[in-house]
C-alpha cells in the first residue's frame, strides 16, 4: 500500500471516529433534554395547583411529620390550600387539608392623651366583617404582614395607616397560631403605647405589590376607656378570637406596667 493509500484510510477512519462521536453526542443530548423534560413535567405536576386565582407568594408549612409533598389544591394571592401527608405515631393520614397564609398583626393601640381623659384610653374599631352574620364588632387594627416585611414594621404600618398615629413603643405580646391543625399562619399581637398623630413611612415601600387591602366593609374608628374597654372584653364585644385575644393579653401587660 502506498502512501498516499495509507494517508486516505487514516483520514476515513478518522471521519468515522468523528461521525460516531457526534452521533452519540447528539443521543446523549436528546437523552438528557427529554429526562429534563419529564423531571420538570413531574415537578410542575406535584406544585402546580387545581385551581389557581393568583400567585400566593407566602411560606409553605413543612414539619418532621409531613411524608411526601404535598398536593397544591387551590391558591390566590392570600393563601394556599394543600393536601398533607401527615404520619401521626405509627399511621399516615394522607389528605390532610392545610392552609398556608400570610402572617398577620393585630394591635391594640393607646390613643393620644386628652387633659379631659383620668384614665388611658385606646382606639377600637366598630366594624362588620363577611363571616360575622352581619353582627357589629369591636376590632383592634390588624393586617397582614407582606413578604419581606419584618412584624413590626407591618404594625407600625398599619396602625399610621389606619389610625394616623405613631406610637414610640410596641410591646410584642406573643406569637400565636390561628389554628394547630390547620394553619392559617401566625399572629402577632402587639400593645402600642405613648402615641401621637403622624404617619408612619417605611423606606422603600410601595403598594403596587401589596397583598392586603383596604377594608370594604364598614368601620368606624372610635376611642374606649380603659374601664370600658375591660368591660367590653368581658361581655364578647370582640367576636373574633384574635381580637380578643390581643385585648386580653393587652390588659394583662397593662396591669403590670402600671403597678
Amino acid at each position: 500500500m502506498g502512501s498516499d493509500d495509507g494517508s486516505k484510510a487514516m483520514i476515513w477512519r478518522e471521519y468515522k471516529l468523528n461521525h460516531a462521536a457526534m452521533v452519540g453526542c447528539f443521543v446523549l443530548g436528546i437523552f438528557v433534554s427529554t429526562l429534563y423534560s419529564n423531571i420538570t413535567s413531574s415537578w410542575d405536576s406535584l406544585t402546580k395547583c387545581d385551581i389557581s386565582l393568583g400567585h400566593y407568594g407566602g411560606i409553605e408549612y413543612r414539619s418532621s411529620s409531613t411524608r411526601g409533598t404535598p398536593k397544591c389544591l387551590i391558591e390566590s394571592k392570600f393563601m394556599k390550600i394543600q393536601q398533607h401527608a401527615v404520619q401521626i405515631e405509627g399511621s399516615i393520614i394522607p389528605d390532610w387539608l392545610f392552609m398556608d397564609y400570610h402572617d398577620q398583626i393585630n394591635v391594640l393601640v393607646q390613643a393620644p392623651h386628652q387633659e379631659s381623659w383620668t384614665e388611658p384610653h385606646f382606639y377600637v374599631f366598630e366594624q362588620t366583617k363577611y363571616a360575622l352574620e352581619d353582627r357589629l364588632s369591636l376590632a383592634v387594627v390588624g393586617g397582614i404582614v407582606e413578604p419581606n416585611e419584618n412584624p413590626e414594621t407591618a404594625a407600625r404600618r398599619e396602625v399610621s395607616e389606619e389610625m394616623h398615629v405613631i406610637c414610640d413603643n410596641f410591646h410584642l405580646l406573643g406569637r400565636f397560631r390561628a389554628d394547630v391543625n390547620r394553619g392559617a399562619g401566625w399572629t402577632f399581637t402587639y400593645l402600642a403605647l405613648d402615641c401621637k398623630p403622624g404617619v408612619f413611612i417605611e423606606e422603600g415601600s410601595g403598594k403596587e405589590n401589596e397583598v392586603g387591602a383596604p377594608d370594604t366593609e364598614y368601620q368606624d374608628l372610635t376611642t374606649i376607656s380603659l374601664n370600658d374597654l375591660q368591660s367590653a372584653v368581658l361581655a364578647g364585644k370582640f367576636l373574633e378570637i384574635k381580637w380578643t385575644a390581643t385585648v386580653a393579653m393587652s390588659l394583662l401587660r397593662l396591669s403590670k406596667l402600671l403597678d
